[in-house]
């Protein structure tokens, strides 16, 4: 993965320990033109790999539909949605 191995980490970590998350911002992210945190293509190829990935996990603590809906409104933001969508009904059939 290019990007969002931090998502990964605290998804692999969550499968061990409880986890928590801190009400108030602690960390603000540099987005730069042609940085990793730029890249949209990469970021949604990466969602959906995680999605995928964890699958089953989303599933079984009842967060699954707040994941979907998270990647489905960053794709309409990106003007990306149909696109998105598709990608998407492939990884739920997997």
């Amino acid at each position: 993965m290019r990007c969002l191995e931090d998502w990964d980490f605290v998804l692999k970590v969550s499968k061990a320990y409880e986890i928590g998350f801190p009400p108030e911002v602690v960390m603000e992210a540099l987005t730069t033109q042609g940085g990793l945190s730029s890249d949209v293509s990469g970021y949604f190829q990466n969602r959906l790999y995680l999605l995928r990935k964890y699958l089953v996990n989303y599933k079984d603590i009842g967060t699954l539909e707040q994941v979907l809906l998270d990647i489905l409104q960053k794709a309409q933001n990106a003007s990306l949605l149909p696109q998105v969508q598709k990608m998407m009904e492939l990884v739920l059939k997997m």
